[in-house]
């Protein structure tokens, strides 16, 4: 007698069964899910520093732009001051100016009157 090979006598579907099929399918997600899990948990200690370093980065430009920021108020500050110095300086040498010629001007009119003695031993 001629003996079958052993898989000769099973018998196989033309196509899965819905339940072989469903229980393959979760098989798949399953490692799927793992390998996800493992590849998430080996680059986050990377994300991790980079975002630490991108928060120092951005606590460090902060710094550097308020500093830059305090500077040109101070600056602006100092230059306002010079101006209003001389503006002020300016305004005084004017009115002392014009106080001179104010009362230069009230001698000579006033004394022209007066008798010519009192007027040039003023001047």
């Amino acid at each position: 007698m001629h003996r079958r090979p052993a898989h000769a006598f099973r018998r196989r579907p033309a196509t899965q069964a819905p339940d072989e099929f469903a229980q393959g399918n979760q098989v798949v997600k399953a490692r799927q899910f793992i390998c996800s899990a493992i590849v998430l948990a080996l680059i986050s200690p990377i994300a991790h520093a980079d975002m630490s370093e991108v928060k120092q980065d951005i606590k460090r430009d902060s710094k550097e732009a308020a500093h830059k920021t305090g500077e040109a108020a101070r600056s602006f500050g100092h230059a306002t001051a010079s101006a209003a110095k001389t503006v002020g300086h300016g305004i005084a040498h004017v009115s002392r100016e014009g106080w001179d010629a104010t009362k230069r001007t009230t001698k000579r009119i006033f004394h022209k009157n007066d008798s010519g003695e009192g007027a040039q031993k003023s001047d």
